[in-house]
């Protein structure tokens, strides 16, 4: 933990000097106000610090070991890099708080001493510092180099892909609508299993209806000539006694006719309409198939689906009245027919 801390204080400690110097205007250091003894011979050397200070702080130093560099001997003297950069910080802070009134009897020879200070710190970090921190750039430039070159290879990969996803989108859709123009087209074909399903169901029922019908009829044909008959009563009160109960028997027995011959009729109705159903829907596809024009096409779906949803007649139920739409399709065919031929 001691040692994270400390290479965050060197890291903050070798980032705020940069930041510093980076900070300086040329005029700030060269001073013209001053007159003859302004620091202006220094100005080449300003403006390399402050150049390498522009470099220097906009490179990310957290992978560089700040610790074990400031702490490495810097030649001739031997001094660590970071006595080095406190000096250099010095002798930037004599320049800037310069004066002749507080320069004594010799401002000039005071002003070339701090030049010298300046420039003997300079060289020493900069020759320590300038090839690392070129180095370093030139890394971080073949990488962007690298980088920005796997990124164009990307895009072009992402394009191609792109313009495949295009192609492959406009064949989706073009399959799509064959499909979908398919499914319209024998959706309703497909149907007909379901009419042709309940037709069968509803033909057994009818087939039981009637057996049951025969067989309450024979009971009440076989108990009537049985037991009527055998009636023999010498008053009438007799004769009405011992014919209510066989009546009653009779009635029961017709009741049960009826009601058989009834549903008879009902599950034979539902029989025909949906085998009705199931055979215009057999036969659709032929239609569909048999014609291009898509007005022919419309018409007979709009007739397909009359005959599922529109009541249909059997000839089984009371006062049921003729469909006048069973026919119609063969107008409608016929009509059209007949219009595409004219045009």
């Amino acid at each position: 933990m001691k040692a994270k801390d400390q290479r965050d204080n060197d890291r903050k400690f070798f980032l705020e000097i940069w930041s510093r110097i980076a900070k300086l205007k040329l005029e700030d250091l060269v001073r013209k106000n001053l007159g003859e003894i302004n620091f202006e011979p220094g100005e080449e050397l300003f403006q390399q610090m402050i150049s390498f200070s522009s470099k220097a702080i906009n490179y990310d130093w957290k992978l560089t070991p700040l610790s074990s560099l400031l702490d490495q001997p810097v030649a001739p003297n031997q001094q660590s890099l970071r006595n080095e950069l406190t000096e250099l910080t010095q002798s930037i802070d004599q320049i800037i708080g310069f004066s002749i009134r507080t320069s004594g009897t010799n401002p000039e020879t005071r002003r070339n001493q701090f030049l010298d200070r300046l420039e003997s710190s300079w060289m020493k970090c900069s020759a320590v510092l300038m090839p690392l921190l070129n180095y370093l750039i030139s890394m971080d430039t073949t990488m962007l180099s690298k980088s920005e070159e796997l990124i164009r290879q990307r895009l072009i990969e992402l394009d191609a892909a792109k313009s495949k996803i295009e192609n492959d989108q406009k064949v989706v859709g073009l399959v799509l609508q064959s499909v979908q123009s398919a499914a319209r087209e024998t959706g309703v074909s497909q149907e007909a299993i379901h009419f042709d399903r309940l037709a069968k169901t509803y033909l057994k029922a009818s087939i039981a209806w009637i057996i049951g019908a025969i067989a309450f009829g024979w009971l009440t044909y076989d108990y009537a000539t049985t037991h009527l008959p055998q009636i023999v009563a010498s008053d009438f009160p007799t004769f009405l006694r011992m014919m209510f109960p066989r009546l009653v028997i009779i009635s029961l027995f017709l009741t049960g006719l009826f009601f058989c011959l009834k549903n008879f009729s009902a599950v034979t109705h539902n029989q025909i309409v949906n085998r009705h159903r199931q055979t215009a829907l057999s036969t659709f596809q032929t239609f569909i198939n048999g014609t291009s024009d898509h007005q022919t096409k419309n018409a007979v779906l709009l007739q397909a689906t009359r005959a599922i949803f529109l009541p249909q007649a059997s000839g089984y139920l009371k006062g049921e009245a003729e469909n006048p739409q069973v026919s119609q399709i063969t107008e409608v065919v016929r009509g059209v027919t007949e219009q595409s031929k004219s045009e």
